[in-house]
């Protein structure tokens, strides 16, 4: 009886806990799709609450790369100033010639006291590559000189006496505003090539001003050409050894010949 009684007592004790949890589950499965539908809600809320920070974080990035080169360029402009800035108080420290050139012998010592409004230069310093060459010429032979200023074959030829150096070729490179009063000369300047400092300032040289190159020009020897009463001429030896007196034209002198622009011949002996 007994173990019977006990086991009528445990399947009654089963039979209420089963109905107990009936009783719970009962409302759980109702509550199902509730709580489905309030777990979906929350993951889109923590999938929107996500996307929203994505979202944030890219714009501030774009913002943040796009203000990046602006500040870059900045700060470079900035560094360029003070840069600048040091290197004008560094170059304050030195004096600079404006040319190349050679320096003389300094006018001042250390311990000498210099200013900006001092009549003394400090050295003289003289430009040696390019070498200007000053000369004149007469006043009747401007008018040549500037008829051939454009003319591509004018060029200054410069020969100093003794240097054993070939005379050197450069450019006119200035004529004087005025004659020089008294002198009927006008100062023309000309500009050489000097790279190995054969000329030097202030030496005597001797200049000439090539206007132009006349090709298969006339020659005689510039005694032959005399001057009469009709002007220049030259005695012509004919085939049978006489002599005929030509009026001629003369040109330019080269050295010890004459250009003869009209008059005589090419074959022809004077």
């Amino acid at each position: 009886m007994a173990t019977q009684s006990g086991r009528s007592r445990a399947l009654r004790n089963v039979t209420l806990a089963w109905a107990a949890i009936t009783v719970i589950t009962a409302p759980l499965d109702y509550l199902a799709p509730l709580l489905l539908t309030l777990r979906c809600l929350f993951a889109l809320f923590v999938a929107f609450a996500a996307f929203a920070q994505l979202f944030h974080f890219l714009i501030h990035g774009f913002q943040f790369v796009r203000g990046k080169p602006h500040r870059f360029r900045q700060r470079f402009a900035t560094e360029l100033a003070r840069d600048a800035a040091a290197q004008v108080n560094l170059d304050r420290c030195y004096i600079r010639s404006p040319i190349d050139g050679r320096a003389g012998l300094r006018n001042v010592d250390i311990g000498n006291v210099v200013g900006p409004g001092g009549t003394t230069p400090l050295l003289t310093i003289m430009g040696l590559d390019p070498i200007y060459t000053d000369f004149t010429v007469a006043e009747p032979d401007l008018p040549l000189v500037r008829r051939y200023l454009n003319n591509p074959n004018l060029k200054v030829v410069t020969d100093a006496d003794g240097d054993n150096v070939e005379p050197r070729n450069g450019k006119l490179y200035f004529i004087d505003e005025a004659l020089q009063p008294g002198a009927g000369t006008v100062k023309l300047r000309g500009v050489t090539p000097n790279p190995d400092r054969a000329l030097w300032p202030a030496q005597f040289v001797k200049v000439r001003l090539i206007l132009d190159v006349l090709k298969d020009a006339k020659l005689v020897p510039s005694t032959a050409v005399q001057i009469g009463q009709n002007g220049p001429y030259v005695f012509v030896v004919k085939s049978d050894a006489t002599l005929e007196l030509r009026q001629v034209k003369p040109g330019q002198p080269q050295g010890d010949l004459m250009v003869i622009t009209d008059g005589v011949q090419p074959g022809e002996m004077v």
